[in-house]
């Protein structure tokens, strides 16, 4: 007969314990490794740190272990608990909930693989990697938050396809500021390139962007009709570069910037045609942010060359 309970306990030293046991297993010589070997998840609290017991509480009971998403169960962390977890097919994921100016250290002790450790916003954009593969069992990544929400830390197994590790989040709350959003532009007002990408607003108003033209490219449509029109013809694609001066760009990367951006929602050839590099243009656009943090992340979309 096969049972599974959910273990929680305390033992010396402050170890407190998750996981799932069944019977039938074979004996284990530690609670720690009946629980791994059952599929569950190991934590150690730090008895020196005096918030570790209730951050374990907290991720067990409040906000629950696990994060349940489209990349499966994951792991929440929490300062002054240590968690014993198996990577499976390769990969592992843990989240955090931290502030904006928080400086964190995350570290992965792997106990039979090499890892690859990243750190990732909540868009999925890369804060920051550590790779070691020269035998160290420790890998660790130090990051300075810059807002206040989920992010999420990827553990890549290399040379094996599962493996267990330990890992640990340190926090450091001396320099958490306040994260508000700004929104305070007015829909149908004239501003910057800068102004409108900078702009924190969850809306998509329409505004007046005034800018110089600094960037022409025409990008012929690749897509070659086959007998069952499974690629339907296509036109070409017209990309123009606006920023607040007159400095002319010559490549996409150039727009990464605060202060130039990259408009490639114009279909119209005329329209198209009636751009001059160097002069300087009011636009009628809408902006819309696809930024899941407070950190924007605006597309502007054209609607009409102004006259």
């Amino acid at each position: 007969m096969r049972y599974s309970a959910i273990l929680l306990g305390v033992l010396a030293f402050g170890v407190f314990f998750v996981g799932t046991a069944c019977a039938g297993e074979p004996p284990y010589k530690t609670i720690e490794e009946a629980v791994l070997a059952s599929g569950g998840t190991y934590g150690v609290i730090d008895t020196s740190n005096p918030d570790a017991a209730n951050n374990f509480v907290d991720a067990v009971f409040d906000k629950g272990l696990t994060n349940s998403d489209d990349q499966g169960a994951s792991l929440y962390l929490r300062p002054g608990v240590q968690f014993t977890q198996r990577v499976n097919e390769y990969l592992a994921y843990c989240y955090y909930k931290g502030k904006k100016g928080e400086k964190i250290r995350i570290i992965v002790d792997r106990i039979d693989f090499d890892a690859e450790l990243y750190l990732l916003d909540a868009n999925g954009a890369f804060l920051g990697s550590e790779k070691n593969y020269d035998g160290n069992p420790q890998a660790s990544l130090e990051a300075k938050l810059p807002y206040t929400g989920e992010y999420s830390i990827q553990i890549q197994c290399k040379g094996a396809k599962e493996g267990l590790f330990k890992i640990r989040l340190e926090s450091d709350i001396a320099e958490v500021v306040a994260d508000e959003r700004r929104d305070n532009l007015v829909a149908g007002g004239t501003y910057t390139v800068r102004d409108l990408k900078q702009n924190q607003a969850n809306r998509t108003p329409e505004f007046i962007l005034d800018a110089y033209c600094v960037f022409k490219k025409t990008n012929e449509c690749r897509c070659n009709p086959d007998p069952n029109m499974r690629c339907k013809p296509c036109g070409p694609r017209f990309n123009v570069g606006l920023a607040d001066d007159p400095r002319p760009r010559s490549g996409y990367e150039e727009f990464e910037v605060d202060d130039a951006v990259l408009i490639d929602s114009i279909h119209d050839t005329e329209v198209f045609t009636r751009f001059k590099v160097g002069e300087k243009y009011r636009l009628k656009v809408r902006v819309e942010n696809l930024s899941r943090t407070s950190v924007p992340s605006n597309f502007i979309r054209f609607l009409a060359l102004e006259e």
